[in-house]
């Protein structure tokens, strides 16, 4: 903002120093200083805007980016908890409840 501001007034300066030598161009000087702010005003408009919306972007992108990783971490949990559950009902089908029905069977 202070380079913008220091551009401002050095062409503003300039364009006066210039047409000072014609003192009938009194409103010219104005209107060329108010030309020169104008100018410099817009264009830092223009780069605070751009500015604006490349940080909103990249916000916008690094919360997209922790969200897919949660939920990704979240269904890798999911999914080995499931395993884990899966291969432990199997292992208690196949492995105990046979053996315990024989023990069963033996104290009858």
């Amino acid at each position: 903002m202070k380079t913008s501001l220091i551009i401002c007034i050095t062409l503003a300066v300039f364009a006066v120093s210039v047409l000072e030598a014609y003192p009938q161009a009194a409103v010219l000087k104005v209107v060329v200083t108010v030309v020169v702010v104008v100018v410099v005003v817009v264009v830092e408009v223009i780069v605070v805007v751009i500015v604006v919306v490349v940080v909103v972007v990249v916000v916008v992108v690094v919360v997209v980016v922790v969200v897919v990783v949660v939920v990704v971490v979240v269904v890798v949990v999911v999914v080995v908890v499931v395993v884990v559950v899966v291969v432990v009902f199997i292992y208690l089908f196949i492995c105990i409840l046979p053996f315990l029905a024989c023990e069963l069977k033996a104290l009858h």
